[in-house]
Formats: C-alpha cells, structure tokens, sequence
C-alpha cells in the first residue's frame, strides 16, 4: 500500500493533485492524506518516544503515524514557501523523529517519491530537505517531482 501525504495548506492545489496523480498513476492500492486539516504540532523534543519508538504528543500525528508504519511507500509532497519547506509538513516529517531509537528504524527500506514545487530546479531546497528526512529514516528515495503552478502572493503583489 502506498501513502500519499500533501502538506499543502490548498486541499485541491498543485502539490495536493500533483500527489494525488502519483498515486493513481501507481497502479497501486493506496491512502491519500491531507495535512490541510490536520494539527499536527512539530517535535518538543520530551524523547518518551524512545522507549517504543511511538511519539507521546497526543495531536492528530498518531493517525498519520500508524498509515506511515503501514505502508510499503511513502509519496510526500509540500509547497515551497520563500524557500523553505512550510510549517505542517516540516513538523510532520519532524515527528518521523520518533521512528528512529536504539538503532532501530522503523521507516528503514520504504519507498519514498518526494514532490515540491520551486523556482530552481536544478537546486530544490524543499526537495532536499524531504529527502534528507527520508533518508534519515533509511527509507529509500525513488523519485522526485518539482511542480510549478501557483505562484504565492508575494510574488504577484496581490
């Protein structure tokens, strides 16, 4: 089964389609989740979750948490927000944190496809840093997908 993550504040923009259209490319059983909705609190960095491997923070991060350990792959998209990687999606990826303890890594060997958009393709920082992410869980990184379409207001001046 294959997880598809969009962290994109936009339920229906280019990161949560572009996603959604590597799922159902994938020919594959799969789960689509949104972070739009969800509250989801970055790291506090308490390491209770170092006795199991499971975050403590009671949030809306445990749905996710149990969908991740479940599925073989992982596509996780977020937009690219001056730069940087946006807020819900760096702290779901911060809460993979958990995953990590006593040399055990529960994510270790699950596919991962990452999609973002950015201005520079050549050097995608939101790329990077959700392969970074990924590989600091041992998951192995089979694709990465730069989308271009809304551009933030910043931008255009509206």
């Amino acid at each position: 089964m294959i997880l598809g993550i969009s962290a994109s504040g936009r339920p229906k923009g280019v990161i949560s389609e572009a996603v959604k259209a590597i799922l159902t490319a994938s020919g594959s059983e799969y789960e689509y989740i949104s972070l739009s909705n969800k509250n989801i609190r970055g790291c506090i960095g308490c390491t209770k979750c170092a006795s199991d491997n499971r975050c403590k923070v009671r949030d809306d991060w445990q749905e996710i948490e149990e969908k991740m350990l479940k599925a073989d792959a992982i596509v996780f998209g977020t937009p690219n927000y001056y730069n940087s990687i946006n807020a819900s999606g760096h702290a779901c990826l911060e809460r993979t944190f958990c995953f990590r303890h006593r040399e055990i890594y529960d994510l270790a060997g699950k596919l991962g496809v990452v999609v973002s958009s950015g201005y520079n393709k050549e050097n995608n920082v939101v790329n990077s840093f959700i392969e970074k992410m990924m590989l600091s869980n041992k998951m192995a990184v089979v694709a990465k997908v730069n989308c271009s379409g809304y551009s933030q207001c910043y931008t255009c001046g509206y």
